[in-house]
Order: structure tokens, then C-alpha cells, then sequence
């Protein structure tokens, strides 16, 4: 009878001792599944971060682009408009000349 006693203690002993084992790789299992959720959402975060940076860089450099255009345009219309008072001016230098002449 002790020695089946003792057969029992060492069956529950070693039951014990294979659940424990599993508790320990169920843990191991769970623990590394989180890391490696942290790691996914990590990467998320920081695709997202560089997917909004990229973003303002492509706004800055449109924008850049865009006021570079709004100047140019702006001088090219001045020097349009320059021409144009030029000619006009020259245009009326010619009639007072020749309103001169007419006069002599």
C-alpha cells in the first residue's frame, strides 16, 4: 500500500511537473506573440509617421514650386507691362516729333 501510495505522489508529481512545463511554453508562446504585436504596431507607427512626412515634404515642395511659378509670373506680366509702356512711350515721343515737324 505504500508503494502504490507513492506511485500516485509520483504520477501527480510528474503530472504536475508536465503542466508546469506546459504553463512555461504556453507563457513563452504568449509572451513572444506580444513582443512581436509591439514589434507590428511599432512598424505601423512608424510607416505612418514616414508615410505624414513624406506627405509635408510633397506639400512644401508643391508649395515651393507654386510660389516659384506665382513669381515668375508675376515678373514676366511686370516686364509685359514694362514693354508695353515703353512702346507706348516711344509711340508718343514720334507724334510730339512729328506734330514738331508739322509746326516748322
Amino acid at each position: 500500500m505504500v508503494v502504490e501510495l507513492d506511485k500516485q505522489r509520483a504520477a501527480k508529481l510528474e503530472k504536475q511537473k508536465k503542466l508546469k512545463a506546459e504553463d512555461q511554453a504556453y507563457h513563452g508562446i504568449l509572451t513572444d506573440h506580444l513582443k512581436a504585436l509591439d514589434r507590428q504596431e511599432e512598424e505601423k507607427s512608424k510607416a505612418k509617421a514616414e508615410k505624414i512626412n513624406l506627405e509635408k515634404m510633397s506639400r512644401d515642395q508643391q508649395l515651393q514650386k507654386t510660389k516659384h511659378n506665382r513669381r515668375k509670373e508675376v515678373r514676366q506680366n511686370m516686364e509685359q507691362e514694362q514693354k508695353t509702356i515703353d512702346r507706348l512711350m516711344a509711340e508718343i515721343e514720334r507724334e510730339k516729333q512729328a506734330q514738331a515737324a508739322k509746326k516748322k
